[in-house]
């Protein structure tokens, strides 16, 4: 998927039609409350992720939704069919008898049969038993009658959903579509495994904040409470970790056995440009994440023959240092990605900082006052909210993002709202962005000029 273009929705809440534009890939909605601004984010969302159960709740007659160029339109009624066809488990366990049906019945000819006899009062069942046993149609199958019945009735009340159908299979054939959801709700202050099943928690068993316009947060928490715990940011931070030790680990290894052969066949002959061009830096950090298997006298000989151009004496050695350099230098991506995360995030935290030791490849949070280690779950849910974006951001491997902001304000201070948006934009992983917002803060910078009233795509 690569540009999502119109989004329209007809009769939402049985009044009012919905047509969004996105000339560019961002949009800011502005709006005061109750204007339906996240019904529309929702309707969106629950579109390109297929969450058909969950869009079924929200009151709409319509949605036409443009994406790569391509149109696709459905209405309510489709959507109830869709849904109501693939619950039901008998049906959906004989989609190939079904589909042998289809291919054994004249439709306009089922249709006629039906109609002509709907005034006679009987059962519909009874009338296209009727049909069955004049067109001889349970003959051709080795189907129970009853089942072939069923499935004929299922088909005669089954509206055109082609448009629909044209919607899911080109989602499910889309190449993986990213969405991160950041939510209405301020952040759960405990931890996800004291939440139990999400579904049956009550507003009243924790401290969550939700506002509700027009029924619009319908079970979405289930999913951003999911996706916003500091249990995940715990595991991204483990995981980018693990992948630098992993990666060191798999260059040493590798540069030990090329050593091995150097010594067998001969060092190449290294230009003095090439050696100094080792960075002392680089092979600090190196030599820091080694100390273990390396005494403190050679880490330091090492620096000094760098610091002083001796090194130009020593090939085998220079040799070695270019290829450890090398390791490093392929894996500095991962590096790079924690230190904006701990540089962004440092904007936000009050009186505290992240600290990433590239030595010792940690991360962590420190007092500014007290130099002491913070918890993440010490965070106010300001501070919370934020951490958990950009580490989704930064700490991830994914890219290209579609960012949905649900009024991003919300336990965030005016400083803090300005920045937020053109923080997410600076992080290149975002390839769309749509926020809704009844707060000019959350615009007042740079992406002012995408910001337009909600009236505007209104009718």
């Amino acid at each position: 998927m690569n540009r999502i273009q119109n989004f329209s929705i007809k009769n939402l809440f049985g009044y009012q039609n919905v047509k969004l534009s996105f000339k560019d890939n961002i949009l800011i909605l502005m709006g005061e409350n109750g204007l339906g601004k996240t019904s529309i984010l929702n309707s969106l969302y629950f579109t390109l992720t297929q969450k058909w159960k969950k869009l079924h709740k929200i009151n709409f007659e319509a949605i036409e939704v443009t994406i790569d160029n391509q149109s696709f339109s459905f209405t309510k009624d489709q959507l109830s069919w869709f849904i109501d066809n693939h619950s039901n488990k008998k049906l959906s366990r004989y989609r190939n008898l079904r589909t042998e049906i289809i291919n054994s019945i004249d439709h306009e000819d089922l249709i006629s049969f039906i109609n002509e006899r709907s005034d006679e009062k009987v059962d519909r069942h009874r009338i296209i038993y009727e049909y069955v046993r004049k067109r001889k149609i349970n003959r051709e199958m080795t189907a129970p009658t009853g089942l072939i019945i069923e499935l004929i009735d299922q088909i005669f009340q089954q509206p055109d959903v082609t448009g629909f159908e044209k919607l899911v299979e080109y989602l499910d054939k889309a190449e993986s579509i990213n969405i991160l959801y950041f939510p209405t709700y301020r952040r759960v202050e405990e931890e996800l495994h004291n939440l139990g099943r999400l579904k049956g928690v009550s507003s009243y068993d924790f401290p969550v904040e939700l506002r509700v316009e027009e029924d619009e947060t319908e079970e979405l928490e289930e999913e951003t409470l999911i996706q916003f715990g500091m249990e995940d940011v715990v595991q991204r931070i483990k995981n980018i970790i693990a992948k630098i030790n992993d990666s060191s680990i798999k260059g040493f290894a590798k540069v030990t056995g090329e050593m091995l052969h150097q010594l067998q066949e001969g060092f190449p002959k290294l230009s003095n440009e090439e050696i100094l061009s080792i960075n002392g830096n680089n092979i600090e950090i190196i030599l820091n994440r080694v100390k273990n298997n390396l005494s403190e006298a050679d880490r330091n000989n090492i620096l000094n023959l760098l610091n002083t151009q001796e090194l130009l004496h020593k090939q085998e050695l220079a040799y070695f240092l270019i290829k450890l350099e090398a390791i490093y230098l392929q894996q500095q991506s991962l590096d790079n990605s924690i230190k904006h995360f701990a540089n962004v995030c440092n904007e936000y935290l009050v009186d505290k900082r992240f600290f990433f030791d590239e030595s010792l490849v940690t991360l962590i949070i420190l007092n500014n006052r007290t130099n002491k280690k913070v918890e993440l779950n010490q965070l106010s849910s300001g501070e919370k909210q934020i951490v958990s974006l950009f580490s989704k951001l930064y700490l991830e491997d994914e890219r290209d993002l579609i960012v949905f902001f649900d009024e991003p304000e919300l336990s965030l201070s005016i400083k803090w709202q300005k920045q937020l948006l053109p923080h997410v934009v600076e992080t290149d992983k975002c390839n769309f962005l749509l926020a809704v917002t009844h707060s000019p803060f959350i615009f007042n910078n740079e992406l002012e000029k995408y910001a337009v009233g909600m009236n505007v795509f209104i009718d």
